[in-house]
């Protein structure tokens, strides 16, 4: 019999941003010139594409525009969704 039990990850995506999404970025960066969060341009980008899709004004996951790139596990934990208790599943 099997059990359930919880695998926390991580996955990173690379994501395709068409040219109306980068038009939206360059208007972004454009409307807040005066308040850019970096001197570096590529936090800057990276920045007003997370607010855009923050706002709901690109999308990430539709269409096939993502990829996935890399893929990290980083803990395993029991899951409060297993409804027997330890000595129950370690029963011989």
């Amino acid at each position: 019999m099997g059990m359930e039990i919880e695998v926390i990850a991580t996955t990173w995506y690379t994501v395709h941003l068409s040219g109306e999404d980068v038009e939206k970025v360059k208007q972004w960066i454009k409307d807040h010139e005066d308040d850019l969060p970096s001197f570096d341009m590529k936090e800057n980008i990276s920045e007003a594409v997370y607010k855009l899709y923050a706002n709901g004004e690109i999308s990430f996951y539709d269409d096939g525009k993502c990829t996935e790139s890399d893929f990290n596990t980083e803990d395993v934990r029991w899951s409060e969704l297993e409804e027997r208790e330890p000595e129950e599943i370690l029963e011989y």
